[in-house]
């Protein structure tokens, strides 16, 4: 389903309003809610796959596109992810939710989660970030942020989204062919529209809780067996810190793995969630 856009026009009822902003969300299918949040520079496009999998095994998806990407429209104050998902809940009138994010998004999940408690069923962290963690303990990943960064200083966008690619989409020191052509091109648009789109805006803020211990909620947590060093690390302090949590591992796969790996992470989030 790689490069399948959305069929969805974009509507004024496709825009939640929060403070001065606007955030684009997309709602398919009928019954259990579940709300999807994209990682950095990516947008709600990314899970089209899965969208079309929840929706033909029973469950509700709601995605939505952070600020800073996407079609979301940035305002000028200050909003946190967590007011973002907490907000589309309640305009959609749903009681629990259960939560599935990739990298940033997992961390805007587990925010959320801190947060509301009481209105999460269960969490899905796919190659996940986490809100304090001292980047990166990966030599490899560290030198591609760093060209990543003088990139970004010398307006090199092209640059830029390459040395981004070379960290999250094809996994630090693997090369550029490990991927399918298809795919690498489709996550360099996306990401390549986002800088173009959103190149100085700001993301949505997380709190400055991070007591992941306290996570009571059923967790997934899934990462792929080339993503960077600090990845593989964080799951690791998730599993051991969220009791009711447990760890899946794809082979031959890197950081955006609902692109790259689609039918099996949808299988796994079928398994996860009916159980």
């Amino acid at each position: 389903m790689v490069g399948q856009n959305s069929s969805l026009e974009k509507t004024a009822e496709n825009y939640l309003k929060i403070k001065d902003h606007h955030i684009y969300f997309e709602v398919a299918g009928n019954g259990n809610p579940i709300i999807l949040i994209h990682g950095g520079y990516l947008d709600h496009s990314i899970w089209n796959s899965q969208v079309e999998y929840l929706n033909r095994h029973g469950y509700k998806t709601i995605i939505f596109d952070d600020l800073g990407h996407g079609s979301t429209v940035n305002g000028e104050e200050e909003l946190y992810g967590y007011e973002i998902i907490e907000q589309l809940r309640s305009r959609l009138k749903l009681d629990k939710i259960s939560l599935v994010g990739l990298s940033w998004g997992a961390m805007l999940a587990v925010d959320y989660s801190l947060k509301y408690p009481e209105n999460v069923e269960k969490l899905v962290l796919i190659s996940p970030g986490m809100n304090g963690w001292q980047y990166f303990k990966d030599p490899l990943a560290q030198q591609n942020y760093d060209l990543r960064q003088l990139a970004k200083k010398m307006n090199q966008k092209a640059m830029f989204v390459e040395y981004f690619q070379r960290n999250w989409s094809d996994g630090p020191g693997q090369p550029a062919t490990r991927l399918r052509k298809p795919v690498r091109r489709y996550i360099e648009q996306i990401i390549l529209q986002n800088v173009n789109e959103h190149w100085n805006e700001s993301w949505s803020k997380l709190s400055n809780n991070t007591q992941i211990n306290t996570i009571t909620k059923k967790t997934l947590l899934i990462t792929g067996q080339l993503d960077a060093l600090d990845i593989h690390e964080i799951a690791k302090e998730y599993h051991q810190n969220i009791y009711n949590s447990q760890w899946t591992e794809i082979k031959n796969a890197a950081h955006t793995l609902v692109l790259e790996k689609p039918e099996k992470t949808n299988r796994l989030l079928g398994k996860f969630l009916k159980e």
